[in-house]
């Protein structure tokens, strides 16, 4: 095999909901959180989360939180982030949208 060659065997990030247990597989380069089924590529039944909440973005295998203007707020580790802030994010960070939990996973 060669090196920086992604045959999509890697495995792909993922999102466990802290209060479910449900595992969110990241399947896109912009994934988007939030609670519109039609705009968002993990839907949430909470209403507080706003219908486009946030997005986890890859960039050369980074990965960032960003926050899309949310009315309740986006968090990592506890930290608020400010409205388009790009914060990067490492497994097992904690993120929260409004108050709904998740833990983030590389593998």
């Amino acid at each position: 095999t060669a090196l920086g060659v992604d045959t999509g065997m890697l495995p792909k990030p993922f999102l466990i909901e802290k209060a479910t247990g449900e595992k969110v597989i990241v399947t896109k380069d912009v994934f988007k959180l939030g609670r519109d089924p039609e705009q968002a590529d993990y839907a949430s039944n909470n209403k507080v989360v706003g219908r486009i909440h946030a997005e986890l973005v890859t960039v050369d295998g980074e990965y960032f939180l960003i926050d899309k203007h949310s009315r309740n707020g986006s968090f990592l580790n506890g930290v608020k982030l400010s409205p388009n802030e790009k914060v990067k994010i490492k497994h097992e960070d904690i993120i929260k949208l409004a108050n709904q939990e998740f833990v983030f996973k590389v593998f």
